[in-house]
């Protein structure tokens, strides 16, 4: 008998692609209607077992099962959980789960059709799905969870394409989503129909027992199936990019029409607002992240004033059935308590707190006395020469990271800025968004050459993402094998860095970029501020901190808040190392132990910030109560 299509590709890609199930769905041959778009549910085949079996939400801890089940009966959470801790997990198996109807779950008793709808209700009319808006307080925030959910859809779409290409009984399911994805790489629907010649051949030579055929036709579906998913994956994300994730930035900003498809935005706390005034009735989830911004320090804390006048200015507008989600790892309980109960009574939205109640350093992090790491000849040392990967020296001056890079480059001898250029780049266009390097600042024609030595052009092929850094200096120091990271990259006299034409974006790319091959073990030294401690995604094997003392507003120098300190020293350790440990003078240890080991009720305590009389409803009682009591900011 002659089998289907889809068995001989699962024996001719074996283990590289499998369905949920190993039972083909019979096709239905009376009702050719498309599965999603059946109404009464009639059509729908059912099946023992259905859904997707999602890999992040299945590995759930309990805390963050029982976040997502809140958000699915409807409630608002504070949720605090220690850095690192996965707070964003739940969100997104969340929205998989009650707004892309997934059932993630792997709920008994279903119809194939209740899941293709959503399949195709994703890749076709994305913007009839329910939104979630995202509002965080950095650039470098809103760039990673970008890649979160990136890293997320990819999944998805990866999933659908191998639901589609084994169970659907409808072959128009497999045929939207290659006709998607053919969009933004046209060679993939030529290859689909190479692939689907290949295994009539395949089939041809295996009743003709024609084994030599058979190994030749392998080798080359083989070859095939590794490009195909290559691109598929490529332009999977061209895709989630331009057509299911939206984003707004100070001067920056996402195309109005993505915005009106994509099911997720994501804004920094300025401009998200705006965004949510043009799409507020199609808001199922508000998320403020790092929400322990939004209470202020004390009473010259601008900052907070700002983030919480943007967070009041969305909660005042909420509709009734939209949740909201306070997510923050270093908040202290009773300032959570404060700020859900003056919202409770100032806008009448009730926020449920829940507290992880595992403390922090989970990687079990230690904590060494080492004075001599105050030494300048240690530190250029450790960026020259360094032993081994996973090296983060917290710096929190940038005049000081500038004279160790400019200190560094000159015993590495990495060419000169004026050299260090295009290279074999330069094919490129210049105004691409993967140009070349220096592109973005100098726009020289693509026919101009500048030299790159053999050996660096070689060294920086090994190095993914290297030929897009816009910084000349950036460059040269990854080339010698380190990296800097800081947020406010202003060219401060006598650093080196040359970054006063850049854009935002740029230096947020540049940052990424960095943060990435630190994190592959590609450089194996990393010099950075505070910056490290909010959206930047690295795991650190040894830390060194010569001291904990920071300039703040005013030019006041004073000892790092400890909330802080946990943010970033709790990134010690992470996934990547099981020993991790921190080194800083004596007069250190004992705070770094301290911020290590802090739960939610250790961190310095922050005040609300006191609404506008327009916006509370109850502002006559809080101006009372609490300005007068606590001295806090008004906005």
């Amino acid at each position: 008998m002659e089998r289907d299509k889809y068995s001989i590709l699962r024996e001719l890609t074996g283990l590289g692609i499998s369905p949920t199930t190993n039972n083909r769905v019979p096709r239905n041959t009376v009702n050719n209607t498309p599965r999603w778009q059946v109404q009464d549910g009639s059509g729908g085949i059912p099946l023992p077992q259905h859904g997707f079996k999602l890999s992040f939400c299945a590995q759930m801890e309990p805390w963050q099962g029982e976040l997502a089940s809140r958000l699915s009966k409807g409630q608002s959470v504070y949720m605090i959980a220690a850095p690192g801790g996965g707070k964003t997990l739940p969100m997104v198996c969340y929205w998989a789960q009650d707004i892309l109807k997934l059932n993630v779950k792997n709920l008994s008793n279903g119809r194939l059709a209740d899941l293709e709808k959503p399949i195709a209700q994703l890749m076709l009319a994305p913007e009839s799905l329910k939104k979630i808006l995202i509002s965080v307080p950095v650039r470098s925030l809103n760039k990673t969870t970008q890649e979160d959910f990136i890293k997320h859809y990819s999944q998805l779409i990866t999933q659908f394409l191998e639901y589609a290409m084994f169970q659907s009984a409808d072959d128009r399911l497999q045929n939207i989503i290659f006709d998607k994805l053919a969009m933004y790489d046209n060679k993939i629907r030529s290859m689909g129909h190479i692939r689907d010649n290949l295994y009539n051949s395949y089939e041809t030579a295996r009743q003709n027992n024609d084994r030599a055929t058979m190994k030749d036709i392998e080798r080359k579906y083989d070859v095939l199936h590794k490009e195909l998913n290559m691109r598929i994956a490529k332009s999977g994300r061209i895709f989630i990019e331009r057509e299911l994730i939206a984003f707004s930035l100070r001067g920056e900003t996402s195309h109005p029409a993505t915005f009106r498809r994509a099911p997720i935005h994501i804004c920094v706390y300025e401009t998200a607002p705006d965004v949510f005034k043009k799409y507020s009735h199609m808001y199922d989830l508000v998320v403020c992240d790092e929400a322990h911004l939004v209470q202020a320090e004390d009473i010259t804390d601008n900052d907070a004033v700002k983030y919480a006048k943007a967070v009041y200015t969305i909660i005042d507008k909420l509709d009734s059935n939209t949740k909201l989600l306070f997510l923050s790892g270093t908040v202290n309980i009773n300032a959570a308590y404060d700020l859900s109960k003056y919202i409770k009574r100032c806008f009448l939205k009730t926020i449920y707190i829940m507290n992880e109640p595992s403390a922090g350093n989970k990687a079990d992090v230690g904590v060494a006395a080492a004075d001599w790491i105050n030494s300048d000849k240690y530190l250029l040392d450790l960026m020259t020469h360094p032993k081994e990967n996973g090296n983060l020296i917290l710096l929190f001056s940038t005049y000081r990271i500038g004279q160790l890079v400019k200190h560094a480059l000159k015993q590495t001898g990495i060419a000169t800025t004026g050299e260090v250029d295009r290279g074999v780049y330069d094919k490129m266009s210049p105004f691409s968004k993967t140009a070349g390097i220096g592109d973005s600042l100098k726009r020289t024609p693509v026919t101009q050459k500048l030299s790159l030595s053999p050996d660096l052009i070689k060294r920086m092929s090994t190095l993914p993402g290297a030929s897009n850094i816009t910084n000349p200096v950036t460059l040269q120091c990854v080339l010698s094998g380190f990296g800097f990271i800081f947020r406010d990259m202003k060219d401060t006299p006598g650093t080196p860095f040359h970054v006063a034409t850049m854009t935002d974006r740029q230096r947020l790319e540049d940052n990424a970029i960095v943060g990435n091959l630190f994190a592959k073990g590609k450089i194996r030294t990393l010099l950075a501020t505070s910056a490290v401690g909010i959206g930047v995604n690295i795991s650190v094997k040894k830390c060194y901190i010569p001291t904990l003392m920071i300039t703040q507003r005013g030019g006041v120098r004073k000892q790092m808040r400890m909330a802080q300190l946990s943010q970033i020293l709790n990134r010690s350790g992470r996934t990547a190392f099981k020993i991790a440990n921190i080194y800083t003078p004596q007069q250190w240890v004992q705070a770094c132990v301290q911020a290590l080991n802090m739960g939610s009720g250790d961190f310095e305590k922050n005040a609300t910030v006191i609404a506008a009389k327009g916006i509370c409803k109850s502002y006559t009682w809080f101006e009372k109560i609490y300005k007068r009591a606590m001295n806090i900011p008004v906005i």
